[in-house]
C-alpha cells in the first residue's frame, strides 16, 4: 500500500500525480494526504482571504509570485498545473487535505476539499 503526501508545491505535485493515476489500471495509490497545498493556480479560490494576512510566511505577494514561477505560460486551468480543475475523480483514492486556519492557501486547501467532497471522494479534512 503506497501513500502520496506533499507539502506545499509538493501538495500540488501529490494531488496531479494521484488525479493522472485514477485510470491506472496498473498502480492505484492507497491514499494521499495533502499539506497546506496550491490546487488552483488561477487564484479564482477566496473564500478565506482574510486569513492571509495572518499568514506570517505566504502574503499575498509571495502568494501570486509562486503561481508566476511555478506555472509560467501553462494554462493555469490546465489539470496538471491546477489540479483544483480536474473534472474526474470516480476513481481518486482516499484523500486527507490538512492546513492551517491561518493559513495563506486555506482558500486553496479547503476549495479543493469542498470539490472533492463533492464528487465523492472519500476525504478527512
Amino acid at each position: 500500500k503506497v501513500i502520496i503526501s506533499g507539502h506545499s508545491s509538493g501538495a500540488n505535485i501529490a494531488a496531479v500525480l494521484c488525479n493522472s493515476l485514477q485510470h491506472n489500471q496498473g498502480f492505484s495509490p492507497f491514499h494521499q494526504y495533502l499539506l497546506s497545498g496550491g490546487y488552483d493556480y488561477t487564484d479564482s479560490l477566496h473564500d478565506f482571504d482574510e486569513y492571509v494576512n495572518e499568514d506570517k510566511m505566504l502574503d499575498k505577494e509571495a502568494q501570486k509570485m509562486s503561481f508566476d514561477l511555478y506555472c509560467q505560460d501553462t494554462n493555469r486551468k490546465d489539470p496538471k498545473c491546477s489540479p483544483y480543475w480536474e473534472t474526474e475523480f470516480s476513481n481518486l483514492c482516499p484523500t486527507t487535505i490538512q492546513c492551517g486556519e491561518y493559513d495563506g492557501g486555506r482558500s486553496q486547501s479547503e476549495g479543493y476539499a469542498k470539490k472533492l467532497s463533492e464528487n465523492g471522494v472519500q476525504l478527512t479534512k
